[in-house]
């Protein structure tokens, strides 16, 4: 993730392959719905691309991607993604 922060697309790319199975997993319980979890998926590593610079390496990317997820006004109480990233 080091490496997506920084800028390099290619290492999002595998990020997003990496974790894409899991999370659409994860929001699926949430919405009970695949396809709504297939599209909350996509937003949120939007928002995590837009929020590459404020991930702090001593987190977990996984969490930090999860909290990205739950903010999300579509999956969770009004919260911005900016509160996981500290």
């Amino acid at each position: 993730m080091l490496h997506a922060a920084a800028g390099d697309r290619a290492s999002f790319d595998v990020v997003v392959e990496r974790h894409r199975g899991l999370l659409v997993r994860f929001l699926y319980r949430k919405t009970r719905d695949y396809a709504a979890a297939e599209e909350l998926a996509q937003d949120t590593f939007v928002r995590a691309y837009l929020a590459r610079e404020r991930y702090q390496p001593q987190a977990r990317y996984r969490t930090w991607l999860y909290c990205i997820a739950i903010t999300s006004p579509s999956t969770g109480p009004a919260r911005t993604a900016s509160a996981c990233a500290t």
